[in-house]
Protein backbone atom coordinates (compact mmCIF):
# COMPACT_ATOMS: atom_id res chain seq x y z
CA UNK A 1 0.00 0.00 0.00
CA UNK A 2 1.51 3.02 -1.23
CA UNK A 3 0.44 4.98 2.38
CA UNK A 4 2.07 2.14 4.68
CA UNK A 5 5.00 3.21 2.27
CA UNK A 6 4.72 6.76 2.98
CA UNK A 7 4.27 6.06 6.67
CA UNK A 8 7.54 3.33 6.86
CA UNK A 9 9.80 6.69 5.04
CA UNK A 10 8.91 8.75 7.52
CA UNK A 11 8.96 6.79 10.22
CA UNK A 12 12.45 6.37 9.68
CA UNK A 13 13.06 9.71 8.15
CA UNK A 14 16.19 11.53 10.08
CA UNK A 15 14.76 13.40 12.54
CA UNK A 16 17.71 15.96 12.56
CA UNK A 17 17.52 16.75 8.42
CA UNK A 18 13.78 16.21 7.64
CA UNK A 19 13.69 18.00 4.56
CA UNK A 20 15.62 15.68 3.07
CA UNK A 21 13.19 13.04 2.57
CA UNK A 22 12.91 12.20 -0.64
CA UNK A 23 9.55 10.81 -1.68
CA UNK A 24 7.74 10.28 -4.82
CA UNK A 25 4.65 12.15 -5.48
CA UNK A 26 2.21 9.53 -6.00
CA UNK A 27 3.63 8.50 -2.48
CA UNK A 28 2.62 12.24 -1.04
CA UNK A 29 -0.88 12.47 -2.93
CA UNK A 30 -1.67 9.40 -1.35
CA UNK A 31 -0.69 11.03 2.56
CA UNK A 32 -2.14 14.81 1.55
CA UNK A 33 -5.77 13.48 -0.17
CA UNK A 34 -6.75 12.05 3.20
CA UNK A 35 -5.22 14.82 5.41
CA UNK A 36 -7.86 17.19 4.19
CA UNK A 37 -9.33 15.70 7.01
CA UNK A 38 -8.09 16.90 9.61
CA UNK A 39 -8.97 13.28 11.90
CA UNK A 40 -7.01 11.50 9.47
CA UNK A 41 -3.17 13.56 10.87
CA UNK A 42 -5.00 12.58 14.27
CA UNK A 43 -4.36 8.85 13.53
CA UNK A 44 -0.95 9.29 11.60
CA UNK A 45 0.45 10.96 14.67
CA UNK A 46 0.60 7.93 17.19
CA UNK A 47 2.94 6.39 14.74
CA UNK A 48 5.65 9.24 13.79
CA UNK A 49 8.17 11.11 15.57
CA UNK A 50 7.50 14.10 17.26
CA UNK A 51 10.21 16.03 14.75
CA UNK A 52 8.40 14.62 12.27
CA UNK A 53 4.79 15.26 13.43
CA UNK A 54 5.74 18.79 13.42
CA UNK A 55 7.48 19.05 10.31
CA UNK A 56 4.15 17.58 9.01
CA UNK A 57 1.57 20.12 10.57
CA UNK A 58 4.01 22.70 9.18
CA UNK A 59 4.00 21.22 5.80
CA UNK A 60 -0.08 20.70 6.21
CA UNK A 61 -0.53 24.41 7.14
CA UNK A 62 -0.78 25.73 3.18
CA UNK A 63 -3.42 22.62 2.95
CA UNK A 64 -5.94 23.21 5.92
CA UNK A 65 -5.25 26.91 5.38
CA UNK A 66 -6.68 26.61 1.73
CA UNK A 67 -9.25 23.81 3.50
CA UNK A 68 -10.69 26.55 5.51
CA UNK A 69 -11.00 28.82 2.68
CA UNK A 70 -12.58 26.79 0.65
CA UNK A 71 -15.24 25.82 3.27
CA UNK A 72 -16.14 29.61 4.14
CA UNK A 73 -16.37 29.84 -0.14
CA UNK A 74 -18.60 26.73 -0.60
CA UNK A 75 -20.28 27.77 2.81
CA UNK A 76 -21.16 31.49 1.60
CA UNK A 77 -22.21 30.54 -1.67
CA UNK A 78 -24.38 27.43 -0.53
CA UNK A 79 -26.47 29.59 1.93
CA UNK A 80 -26.95 31.83 -1.23
CA UNK A 81 -27.97 28.74 -2.98
CA UNK A 82 -30.27 27.77 -0.51
CA UNK A 83 -32.06 31.34 -0.34
CA UNK A 84 -32.61 31.02 -3.74
CA UNK A 85 -33.84 27.84 -4.05
CA UNK A 86 -36.47 27.62 -0.45
CA UNK A 87 -37.08 31.76 -0.62
CA UNK A 88 -39.84 30.59 1.57
CA UNK A 89 -37.74 28.93 3.85
CA UNK A 90 -37.89 30.10 7.45
CA UNK A 91 -36.47 27.67 9.63
CA UNK A 92 -33.26 25.20 8.31
CA UNK A 93 -31.99 22.55 9.94
CA UNK A 94 -28.82 21.36 9.78
CA UNK A 95 -27.82 17.83 10.29
CA UNK A 96 -24.25 16.09 10.64
CA UNK A 97 -22.52 13.44 12.54
CA UNK A 98 -21.43 15.06 16.54
CA UNK A 99 -17.99 12.63 16.11
CA UNK A 100 -16.41 14.56 12.55
CA UNK A 101 -15.09 18.05 13.52
CA UNK A 102 -14.86 18.09 9.63
CA UNK A 103 -18.89 18.69 9.89
CA UNK A 104 -18.94 20.45 12.78
CA UNK A 105 -17.24 23.76 11.47
CA UNK A 106 -18.87 23.48 8.00
CA UNK A 107 -22.09 23.65 10.17
CA UNK A 108 -21.03 26.51 12.62
CA UNK A 109 -19.55 28.64 9.08
CA UNK A 110 -22.74 28.30 7.35
CA UNK A 111 -25.20 28.81 10.39
CA UNK A 112 -23.63 32.50 10.29
CA UNK A 113 -24.17 32.77 6.48
CA UNK A 114 -28.15 31.41 6.85
CA UNK A 115 -28.60 33.72 9.54
CA UNK A 116 -27.51 36.48 7.25
CA UNK A 117 -29.96 35.96 5.18
CA UNK A 118 -32.38 35.59 7.20
CA UNK A 119 -33.32 32.35 8.32
CA UNK A 120 -33.60 30.70 11.92
CA UNK A 121 -30.88 27.27 11.98
CA UNK A 122 -30.56 24.29 14.36
CA UNK A 123 -28.72 21.66 14.76
CA UNK A 124 -29.66 18.58 14.47
CA UNK A 125 -27.15 15.69 15.65
CA UNK A 126 -26.18 11.89 15.41
CA UNK A 127 -23.72 9.91 17.40
CA UNK A 128 -23.80 7.50 14.98
CA UNK A 129 -25.61 5.98 12.19
CA UNK A 130 -28.34 4.27 15.01
CA UNK A 131 -29.23 7.37 15.87
CA UNK A 132 -29.25 8.62 12.06
CA UNK A 133 -33.45 8.11 10.79
CA UNK A 134 -34.32 9.11 14.54
CA UNK A 135 -32.56 12.84 14.47
CA UNK A 136 -33.15 13.79 10.43
CA UNK A 137 -37.22 12.73 11.40
CA UNK A 138 -36.92 15.42 14.52
CA UNK A 139 -35.26 17.68 12.16
CA UNK A 140 -37.82 17.78 9.46
CA UNK A 141 -40.49 18.09 11.91
CA UNK A 142 -39.16 21.38 13.29
CA UNK A 143 -37.59 22.83 9.57
CA UNK A 144 -38.45 23.72 6.56
CA UNK A 145 -35.80 22.64 4.88
CA UNK A 146 -32.35 20.73 5.47
CA UNK A 147 -29.06 20.99 5.14
CA UNK A 148 -26.09 18.20 5.16
CA UNK A 149 -22.73 19.22 5.32
CA UNK A 150 -19.96 16.89 4.00
CA UNK A 151 -20.37 14.15 6.86
CA UNK A 152 -18.87 10.59 6.25
CA UNK A 153 -21.57 9.27 8.68
CA UNK A 154 -24.55 10.70 6.64
CA UNK A 155 -23.20 10.03 3.31
CA UNK A 156 -23.08 6.32 4.28
CA UNK A 157 -26.59 6.86 5.24
CA UNK A 158 -28.39 8.54 2.74
CA UNK A 159 -31.03 6.13 2.02
CA UNK A 160 -31.99 6.25 5.66
CA UNK A 161 -32.01 10.10 5.58
CA UNK A 162 -34.05 9.85 2.04
CA UNK A 163 -36.48 7.67 3.28
CA UNK A 164 -37.55 10.51 6.08
CA UNK A 165 -36.91 13.45 4.71
CA UNK A 166 -39.03 12.42 1.39
CA UNK A 167 -42.11 10.86 3.35
CA UNK A 168 -41.95 14.86 5.31
CA UNK A 169 -41.46 16.24 1.78
CA UNK A 170 -38.72 18.57 2.67
CA UNK A 171 -36.10 19.57 0.69
CA UNK A 172 -31.88 18.50 1.42
CA UNK A 173 -29.84 20.91 0.42
CA UNK A 174 -26.06 18.58 0.72
CA UNK A 175 -22.83 19.72 0.83
CA UNK A 176 -21.58 17.60 -1.89
CA UNK A 177 -22.44 15.56 -4.89
CA UNK A 178 -22.35 12.01 -3.38
CA UNK A 179 -24.99 12.89 -0.66
CA UNK A 180 -26.93 15.36 -2.86
CA UNK A 181 -27.40 11.83 -4.87
CA UNK A 182 -28.50 10.04 -2.38
CA UNK A 183 -31.06 12.17 -0.53
CA UNK A 184 -30.51 15.53 -1.53
CA UNK A 185 -32.39 18.16 -4.12
CA UNK A 186 -29.49 20.28 -5.16
CA UNK A 187 -25.76 20.79 -3.86
CA UNK A 188 -22.73 23.18 -4.57
CA UNK A 189 -19.78 20.77 -5.76
CA UNK A 190 -16.34 20.72 -6.38
CA UNK A 191 -13.67 17.97 -7.43
CA UNK A 192 -11.94 17.01 -4.23
CA UNK A 193 -10.00 15.20 -6.36
CA UNK A 194 -8.58 17.99 -7.87
CA UNK A 195 -8.03 19.87 -4.41
CA UNK A 196 -6.23 16.37 -3.24
CA UNK A 197 -3.97 16.37 -5.97
CA UNK A 198 -2.86 20.03 -5.98
CA UNK A 199 -2.50 19.50 -1.99
CA UNK A 200 0.11 16.59 -2.51
CA UNK A 201 1.90 19.23 -5.41
CA UNK A 202 1.89 21.60 -2.74
CA UNK A 203 3.50 18.94 -0.56
CA UNK A 204 6.05 17.31 -3.23
CA UNK A 205 7.47 21.68 -3.58
CA UNK A 206 8.36 21.79 0.22
CA UNK A 207 9.57 18.17 0.67
CA UNK A 208 11.59 17.40 -2.57
CA UNK A 209 12.09 21.03 -3.74
CA UNK A 210 12.54 23.01 -0.72
CA UNK A 211 9.65 25.36 -1.14
CA UNK A 212 9.11 27.93 2.00
CA UNK A 213 6.09 27.45 3.18
CA UNK A 214 5.91 30.85 4.66
CA UNK A 215 6.03 32.28 1.22
CA UNK A 216 3.99 29.77 -0.84
CA UNK A 217 1.11 30.85 -2.61
CA UNK A 218 -2.06 29.76 -0.77
CA UNK A 219 -4.38 28.40 -3.85
CA UNK A 220 -7.96 29.12 -3.89
CA UNK A 221 -10.45 26.52 -4.37
CA UNK A 222 -11.59 25.58 -7.49
CA UNK A 223 -14.36 26.51 -9.28
CA UNK A 224 -18.11 25.94 -8.16
CA UNK A 225 -20.78 24.02 -9.91
CA UNK A 226 -24.17 23.99 -9.19
CA UNK A 227 -26.48 20.87 -9.34
CA UNK A 228 -29.69 19.82 -8.76
CA UNK A 229 -31.87 16.39 -9.07
CA UNK A 230 -34.78 17.28 -11.51
CA UNK A 231 -36.73 14.54 -10.27
CA UNK A 232 -36.89 15.49 -6.87
CA UNK A 233 -37.55 19.25 -7.26
CA UNK A 234 -40.11 18.34 -9.34
CA UNK A 235 -41.76 16.03 -6.11
CA UNK A 236 -41.38 18.86 -3.85
CA UNK A 237 -42.46 21.21 -6.09
CA UNK A 238 -39.22 23.50 -6.49
CA UNK A 239 -38.54 25.75 -9.23
CA UNK A 240 -35.25 25.66 -9.77
CA UNK A 241 -33.22 28.70 -11.44
CA UNK A 242 -31.27 29.20 -14.57
CA UNK A 243 -27.41 27.95 -13.77
CA UNK A 244 -28.16 24.24 -12.00
CA UNK A 245 -26.75 21.26 -14.16
CA UNK A 246 -28.91 17.96 -14.23
CA UNK A 247 -27.62 14.89 -11.79
CA UNK A 248 -28.87 11.89 -11.49
CA UNK A 249 -29.83 10.00 -7.95
CA UNK A 250 -27.95 6.82 -7.13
Amino acid sequence: MPQEMLLHALQSAPSSSPTTMTLSLEMLQQLFRPLQQLQTLFRFSEHLSQTTLQLLICQTGQALQERIFQVQQTSLHSAKCIKELFPDAKNIGIIYCSSEPNSIYQSTTITKYLEDEGYTVKEYTFSDSNDVAAVTQSACDASDAIYIPTDNTAASCTEAINNVASQAKKPIFAGEEGIAKGCGVATLSISYYDLGYTTGEMAYDILVNGTDVKTMEVKSAPKFTKEYLPDRAKELGITVPDGYEEISAE
